[in-house]
């Protein structure tokens, strides 16, 4: 008798991504050179040529979990004077510019299809964030832990 086992190659169904809200007009600070958008992510004023995404629409990626500007939306933002390059220990003069993750809906945000979890509190403000107002990488959750 023979230990192989065979197994179908059909996975079963994909369950859908979640759905996620995202503000692109809400203040944002570039984690590299501390850079204020008080009225969110200047990128996000022109459409993306390396996605489609419209102007004030977050950045589309086909299997979801990054929610930042594409590379081309960046350069376009800066080509046409809406974004500075940044002055921080960035190689290629691109600002790292978080987009907080909603689970819920909130004012002025758009619907987001992704696989990332929610990292910010309906209220705007980042989970977890210190009391102080310093701005701190948030801890990855392990929603498929509990």
């Amino acid at each position: 008798m023979s230990n192989v086992s065979f197994r179908s190659s059909g996975a079963g169904p994909r369950r859908p991504a979640p759905i996620r809200w995202a503000c692109t007009s809400g203040p944002v600070t570039c984690r590299r050179c501390y850079a204020a958008f008080e009225e969110g992510d200047p990128a996000y004023r022109v459409g993306c040529r390396g996605c489609a995404a419209p102007a004030g629409v977050p950045c589309r990626r086909p299997r979801g979990g990054n929610e930042r500007v594409c590379h081309q939306r960046d350069t376009d933002a800066i080509g046409m004077g809406l974004l500075d390059p940044c002055d921080g220990l960035s190689w290629d003069g691109r600002h790292d510019k978080p987009l907080p993750l909603f689970a819920v809906p909130v004012a002025n945000a758009c619907r987001v299809v992704t696989g990332s979890p929610a990292n910010a509190d309906p209220n705007g403000l980042p989970a977890a964030a210190p009391a102080d107002g310093r701005r701190t990488s948030l801890p990855l959750e392990k929603l498929w832990a509990a």
